[in-house]
């Protein structure tokens, strides 16, 4: 008499369940990380259109020796990258605005919209307020992770 025990090939059904719950964690993961990823890439890209921008601010204040007039027909859209589009291909607009001595509010943001903001710099917060130096302006404009702001100065 032999006592062989038999023993089925197989998975127990535990271990089918452990297998997809971790399979289901693994697509959880990747479907929260995937549009953050997507949305930080977009604000990169932002960022980089809005450095163009400040390139061509400073080169048109090379050009004419003063920074361009509010609210100008200005074409400083077309410095930025992509035909003057932003990552999610909204036209950007492009404000020319002044800040003074007597208080300076920044102005609301959407997708799409840029300004340049002269007499300005940004402060601590990230917004810009006013400065006495002609020759500085902020950059300020919409990211989906807040509102970007940076200074130069176009000397």
């Amino acid at each position: 008499m032999s006592n062989k025990i038999s023993q089925k090939q197989g998975f127990t059904i535990i271990e089918v369940v452990l297998v997809l719950a971790i399979a289901g964690l693994i697509f959880l993961m990747v479907f929260v990380a995937f549009p953050a990823l997507q949305r930080n890439q977009r604000d990169t890209q932002r960022r980089e259109d809005y450095s163009q921008l400040q390139a061509a601010v400073i080169s048109a204040y090379s050009n004419n020796g003063v920074l361009p007039a509010d609210d100008a027909d200005s074409e400083l859209w077309e410095a930025i990258g992509n035909n003057g589009r932003d990552p999610e291909n909204t036209e950007y607009t492009v404000g020319i605005n002044t800040a003074t001595a007597s208080g300076y509010t920044a102005p609301s943001l959407t997708r799409g919209n840029v300004f340049v903001i002269k007499n300005a710099q940004c402060n601590n917060n990230g917004q810009p307020q006013y400065t006495t130096d002609a020759t500085q302006f902020a950059i300020f404009g919409f990211l989906e992770g807040g509102s970007y702001c940076r200074s130069a100065r176009a000397r």
